[in-house]
């Protein structure tokens, strides 16, 4: 379970489960350009090829006093523009954490472990929501 709130009328809790579809939901709109991949930089060819990208993903999800936080290893189609394609990610799931769930949000990092073209070219490129979030106001 990774959050339970405790009231005078009952509990409600909230499964890692639920965390994942809306993870599901939030690369929707990407499917064709992003995939979620393990942290060693990529899915293995079997999956590649018969195109299994979420075999063997990995998320980190947990629960602190500051809110959730979400880090996600994903591979990007060659050519994908990173910035669009990680904020677009983290815009849609952070709206459905605090839409849905109205759960606060520590942080959500999305980390390009790769590039898929015929091959999969290695890479570690590190994105996270604050930052984003800063760079639209105009902060630095």
């Amino acid at each position: 379970m990774l959050y339970r709130e405790v009231n005078t009328i009952g509990a409600v809790s909230i499964n890692h489960s639920v965390v994942d579809e809306l993870i599901a939901d939030a690369f929707q709109p990407y499917e064709k350009k992003a995939w979620l991949a393990n942290y060693k930089g990529g899915v293995s060819d079997v999956m590649i090829r018969i195109r299994n990208f979420d075999a063997l993903a990995e998320k980190v999800v947990t629960m602190s006093e500051k809110g959730i936080f979400i880090r996600l290893y994903i591979m990007l189609r060659f050519g994908s523009s990173i910035a669009d394609v990680t904020g677009g990610i983290m815009d849609r799931l952070a709206f459905s954490l605090m839409e849905y769930l109205e759960l606060p949000i520590d942080n959500i990092e999305i980390v390009v472990t790769g590039m898929l073209s015929k091959n999969v070219a290695r890479r570690n490129i590190r994105t996270d929501y604050r930052t984003l979030l800063n760079e639209r106001a105009g902060k630095s």
